[in-house]
Order: structure tokens, then sequence, then C-alpha cells
């Protein structure tokens, strides 16, 4: 999982150096919307209840997901500034519902494209992804 995870991350560096700006296949050559579908469909104990995620850069990204009570979930987002591709992470612990929610500004300075999101916790991963327009 580990290897998945930091392959995820790697991606988008990958991509901007092809200067394609979208992500669509994975380093293993899965497709990545197959995939996305997959996870948000999957019955692994994570599931996105609400998301914001096609912005424009300088608005917020939201992702609210569904998950164990009390457990913490991490996720990890990437993004491309000045050509240098980062990946920034934050940790919340889910409420008595198992509900989580993250919002983040995207920086006005964010390449347009498609960026790879990863949520884990309590033992599962869902992938997903937001983008960024002009």
């Amino acid at each position: 999982m580990k290897k998945l995870i930091f392959c995820l991350l790697l991606l988008p560096a990958i991509l901007s150096a092809c200067n394609t700006g979208y992500l669509t296949r994975m380093p293993d050559g899965q497709d990545f919307v197959r995939l996305q579908t997959e996870q948000i469909d999957s019955r692994d104990g994570i599931k996105i209840l609400s998301a914001k995620k096609e912005v424009k850069a300088g608005e917020k990204v939201e992702f609210t997901v569904q998950g164990k009570a009390g457990a913490e979930y991490e996720i990890a987002s990437t993004y491309v500034l000045d050509s240098k591709t980062y990946t920034a992470y934050q940790s919340k612990t889910a409420d008595k519902e198992g509900t989580v929610s993250w919002s983040w500004r995207v920086n006005e300075k964010t390449k347009p494209g498609t960026y790879a999101i990863t949520i884990t916790g309590d033992g599962t991963t869902l992938l997903s992804s937001y983008t960024v327009t002009k």
C-alpha cells in the first residue's frame, strides 16, 4: 500500500514533466478515472459524502467523507506551483458519526490540471482527485 501511495504522490511530477497537466494513467498503467470511480463506489470503509472538486485557482476545495467514528484520517493532496509538484497533508479525527471534512484554498498560482487526492485511515484508502481550472 505504501508503494501505491508513493506512486500516487509521484504521478503529478511525472505528468507535469510531460506538460499534460491532467492525470489520466497511474504509473502501473491503470486508468486513473476508472480507478477513481471504483474507489468512490468501494465498500472499504471510506465514502465521499460531498465534495467541491472543480475549482478555479484561489477558490476552496472541499471534501467530506464517512469513515469510522473516532478514527484518524489523513488527506494528501498534490498540486503544481511554479513548475514544482508539492504534496500537502492534513490529519483529522472523525466525529461521533464518523464524518471528517477538509477544505483548503488553492493557491492562485497553481497550474490548471487534475490532481490526486489520497485519503487514508482505519486501515483503508480512498483515491480521488480535484481539478483546478483557469
